[in-house]
């Protein structure tokens, strides 16, 4: 086991950060909305930083009363996009 950050890639993935860990839910189950912080964390960017792009480069939080949520799966797209790797599916590129 390894305790490297990353997870490992199976054949034809990119290998990406490991999902956050929510300590309330069951092991290997992860949260599908992160809070400003998790989402920020998730991204690599600081606090401020995320913030600034949240709405523009990335998708705008999901509100549920007081607090800024985040839909992972919205964040893989807006990574995709600024790293071209939406690009591959229209140019028609085997990954």
């Amino acid at each position: 086991m390894s305790d490297h950050p990353q997870q490992t890639a199976q054949a034809g993935q990119i290998p990406g950060p490991a999902p956050v860990q929510n300590p309330r839910l069951p092991a290997g189950l992860h949260p599908r909305l992160l809070s400003e912080e998790e989402a920020a964390a998730y991204c690599g960017l600081s606090l401020g930083n995320f913030r600034t792009r949240a709405g523009e480069v990335f998708p705008a939080p999901i509100r549920v009363g007081r607090r800024r949520l985040y839909d992972i799966h919205a964040l893989d797209k807006a990574i995709d996009a600024l790293s071209g790797l939406n690009q591959s599916e229209r140019k028609g590129w085997d990954i």
